[in-house]
């Protein structure tokens, strides 16, 4: 399940130890898995621990991975005070995004290194 409170990240941490959580990757993992394709994972976070993530959050992405622009609007419409945090969530994800195209030039001689050993 998401954890999208500060005290929910705080009491997961302090369970786990972890400095972050990811919480998609193993699907791509089980994918590569059970087709026998190697497998590696670049993240970079994309949301602060000290940050509360809106309810709305947790049903903002369809299940082919696409926004559902029409289901955050309901959401909003209903409970307007989600704004301020999904605009921050929103802002901490294109800070995100940027680290991750930035790595972009280093994956490929990576990737071709290890497709090289197989």
């Amino acid at each position: 399940a998401a954890v999208l409170t500060v005290a929910g990240k705080t009491a997961l941490r302090g369970r786990s130890g972890g400095v972050a959580v990811d919480m998609e990757s193993h699907l791509a993992g089980a994918f590569a898995r059970r087709r026998g394709l190697p497998f590696a994972i670049v993240r970079a976070i994309g949301e602060a621990a000290a940050r509360t993530l809106p309810p709305l959050a947790t049903r903002a992405i369809r299940p082919d991975g696409g926004v559902d622009v029409a289901g955050i609007l309901r959401e909003l419409a209903c409970e307007p005070a989600q704004l301020g945090d999904l605009i921050r969530a929103g802002l901490d994800a294109r800070a995100a995004f940027a680290t991750l195209g930035r790595c972009g030039g280093l994956i490929g001689p990576l990737l071709r290194l290890v497709l090289a050993g197989l």
